[in-house]
């Protein structure tokens, strides 16, 4: 069994959330955010309202962050954000890990927004993984 969890970082030195969110349609609700000041980056993290998505069944689920970033774009860096991260956390059962995550048609949408792509992966027991889908 193999699953993922993805979680969208913008941020930026300057990046002020609270001014670009009225202009991002209400469908993305952000987990957190914070402008920024004179002693911290502004940031603003955005998860899929279904948290985890599993293999083989994540395209809908990863669209939904491409869709995002290519419909705000412009007002994230209107309002001063400079870094995209979508960190990636796997977690597998099996002996081996084998994964795509990101098509090339979506990796393709994607470069022009210069992301970064940092990823985690966790080796679980079956029984953990679908605990973590409950």
């Amino acid at each position: 069994m193999l699953i993922f969890k993805i979680t969208l970082s913008i941020s930026g030195d300057r990046f002020c959330p609270t001014e670009a969110l009225p202009f991002i349609p209400n469908k993305y609700v952000p987990e957190s955010f914070h402008d920024a000041d004179d002693l911290t980056h502004g940031a603003i993290f955005y998860m899929h309202p279904q948290l985890f998505a599993i293999l083989g069944e994540g395209v809908y689920y990863e669209d939904w962050f491409v869709e995002l970033l290519e419909r705000n774009f412009e007002v994230f860096n209107k309002y001063g954000a400079e870094d995209i991260e979508l960190f990636i956390e796997v977690y597998y059962s099996a002996d081996q890990c084998n994964f795509e995550i990101f098509n090339k048609a979506m990796l393709k949408k994607m470069s022009k927004f210069n992301v970064s792509y940092p990823i985690s992966v966790y080796h679980l027991p079956e029984n953990e993984i679908v605990n973590l889908l409950e």
